[in-house]
């Protein structure tokens, strides 16, 4: 597992890692390399040496200070959390504690009770100190990891007649936690996991009873699973234990690759999960336009309104066709991601593309056709440079070229502000998992049925967003009319996931349930179609 986290690092650090439920397994995974490794090094020098304890202890304490330093000086924070050799120091420490008592001597022979107790002391203090300082903006491993290891080596080395051994550790509370903690570490984090990404943020209350429950689970798991399995000496256990082990890995395995499709999901939600349409106007109505073959909303000959821009405008569509319907009127659809749709260029205007140019191409012959009256133009506009940045501002000058010389067509224009959003691999938003997209997104369970539960997250602390819709109001002209939408998908500050695709998109079905602030473009492109 934790060499699979490193293969995906740019997948698995770029995301808030409430998202993998599985995460906390990688340790289990270096664990069990040491386990392997370290036994064989330790035999081989063994044998090498003619049962030399000397030179076994030699190898120890080099292996584990190798280990430590390599954790040191590894720069790249991806390997050093997941590389076995930069964790083995870890359990090298206690290996050396272990050494120490069996070849050399016992520490309760050579320390007294009373200086035991003193090191069980300064052991909890350390490892208290270790939670205390603890960030989730921590680069773990780092001297917060020393603090805990070496806090745990020096309350071993104390023994269990110290203080804090005899009086807490032992306490039966305590020590019945020590019991299930194999449990307690196997389920907590899958339950964490899934209750943020299903509910969000949560009250405190409400986290405390997430704590509980995985506590119930962990206890039933202990005694129904853990205990009778230890205690069978049934030569059928092993077999059964490893058909198991072979149906969790190859299960999943075969959803990944499509050998067989979710066993949740029936063969045609399948099928639609698979074709999803939620960013492509493909399926679409089609017309040619002044030369332009663009997708529409319906089978009016005279389109009336043009609805363009990059990916933050095709997100609505869903609610342009259901609005232009309503209305009477038919909309043109253009929008290709990420291009700046005046100039046919990504966030760079000097990286020109042939999808982006012909985007631009056609938006430019839609906008000299008679019959295009109405212009609702949207995009990304904090991701867009050359809009009074250091590169100039020729494309908010272009811009507003292209807008004066439609309005004074008698054509009306309508800007769209952006949402908030954030940058890829930004943990401020909530990243969604599969299944839940799969469950909106797929309508396997359809919108309005799904739990209207608030997962609410404050304005992104990034301004991009913010600082983009207002660098593009000043290159629009003044009879440009702008539609605000930020305090609409986050009244008050205050961001409901649950209306979010991802960073930077809403979804679909929820943009053609909410996006009332769009209404008054079509009320208005219907008053103008119906002018003689």
């Amino acid at each position: 597992m934790n060499f699979r986290l490193i293969s995906h690092a740019n997948d698995y650090f770029a995301t808030d890692t409430s998202s993998l439920p599985l995460l906390h397994v990688w340790s289990l995974s270096i664990e069990e390399q040491f386990y392997l490794l370290f036994p064989l090094l330790c035999v081989l020098i063994w044998k090498i040496c003619k049962k030399n304890y000397k030179y076994l202890g030699g190898f120890v304490i080099l292996f584990t200070f190798l280990s430590f330093g390599s954790c040191v000086l590894t720069i790249n924070q991806v390997y050093r959390f997941y590389f076995p050799l930069t964790r083995f120091w870890e359990l090298g420490l206690g290996i050396i504690l272990a050494y120490t008592e069996l070849f050399l001597f016992r520490m309760d022979s050579v320390l007294s009770k009373g200086f035991r107790s003193f090191l069980s002391l300064i052991g909890i203090a350390l490892i208290i100190g270790s939670i205390v300082f603890y960030s989730s903006n921590s680069l773990i491993p780092n001297w917060i990891t020393l603090l805990a290891v070496t806090g745990a080596v020096i309350l071993i080395t104390a023994n269990s007649d110290s203080f804090v051994n005899r009086n807490i550790l032992s306490w039966r509370p305590i020590a019945f936690i020590g019991l299930i903690s194999y449990s307690l570490y196997l389920w907590h984090w899958p339950f964490i996991c899934y209750f943020n990404l299903i509910f969000g943020e949560a009250t405190f209350l409400a986290r405390m009873g997430v704590l509980f429950l995985v506590l119930l689970v962990s206890i039933l798991s202990y005694f129904l699973i853990e205990v009778p399995l230890r205690r069978n000496n049934s030569k059928l256990i092993v077999p059964i234990l490893f058909l198991m082990l072979v149906i969790c890995v190859s299960l999943p395995y075969g959803i990944r690759k499509g050998v067989f499709p979710p066993v949740w999901l029936d063969q045609s939600t399948t099928n639609s999960l698979n074709k999803n349409p939620s960013w492509s106007p493909s399926s679409y109505p089609t017309m040619t336009i002044n030369g332009a073959d663009v997708s529409v909303s319906g089978t009016n000959p005279k389109p009336t309104i043009l609805v363009a821009g990059d990916s933050h405008v095709g997100m609505y569509f869903d609610r342009v066709i259901e609005s232009s319907k309503k209305l009477g009127i038919n909309s043109v659809l253009l929008y290709s991601g990420a291009c700046f749709i005046t100039d046919g260029a990504e966030s760079d205007p000097n990286n020109v593309t042939n999808s982006c140019l012909n985007a631009a191409t056609k938006f430019h012959k839609l906008l000299e056709s008679k019959e295009i009256k109405v212009l609702l133009l949207g995009q990304k506009w904090g991701m867009y440079s050359g809009l009074g940045d250091e590169n100039g501002s020729r494309r908010g000058e272009k811009l507003k070229k292209i807008l004066d010389e439609f309005i004074a067509r008698g054509g009306k224009v309508f800007v769209l502000m952006d949402i908030p959003w954030v940058k890829k691999g930004s943990d401020e938003f909530r990243k969604r998992n599969y299944f839940r997209k799969a469950l909106w997104e797929g309508n396997a369970v359809p919108w309005n049925e799904w739990k209207q539960i608030p997962i609410i997250s404050p304005l992104p602390k990034e301004s991009t967003w913010k600082d983009g819709n207002e660098k593009i109001k000043k290159f629009l002209p003044s009879r440009v009319q702008l539609i605000e939408s930020a305090s609409k998908v986050c009244p008050q500050g205050h961001c409901d996931l649950r209306a979010y695709r991802d960073e930077d998109h809403i979804l679909r079905n929820w943009a053609r349930d909410h996006a009332s602030w769009l209404d008054p473009v079509f009320e208005q492109a219907a008053q103008m179609q119906n002018r003689p």
